[in-house]
């Protein structure tokens, strides 16, 4: 079946790739925001600790380790009011 050339649009549930063409299906979903429970009232903030922990573990690979070490000192530079360094023009 042949479909029109159709952009990506809130209000449609298909669209034509604009770099393929393809037509294909998006899919919508909602976004929930919960409350924290009464022992961890805060968001958890990376710091050192956490990329110490990454150091330490086992189970991922040492490229794998790399990653979450880089985004855990991207977030930190975040949370500590250098969230411009992270902005790639």
């Amino acid at each position: 079946m042949a479909h029109e050339n159709t952009i990506p649009l809130i209000s449609k549930t298909a669209f034509s790739c604009p770099h393929c063409g393809a037509y294909t299906t998006q899919h919508w979903y909602k976004m929930n925001a919960a409350p924290y429970d009464e022992d961890n009232r805060t968001p958890m903030i990376p710091d050192e600790s956490l990329a110490e922990k990454f150091r330490n573990e086992r189970d991922i690979s040492e490229e794998e380790k790399h990653e979450f070490i880089k985004w855990v000192n991207d977030m930190h530079g975040v949370f500590q009011g250098s969230w411009h360094s992270l902005l790639k023009f």
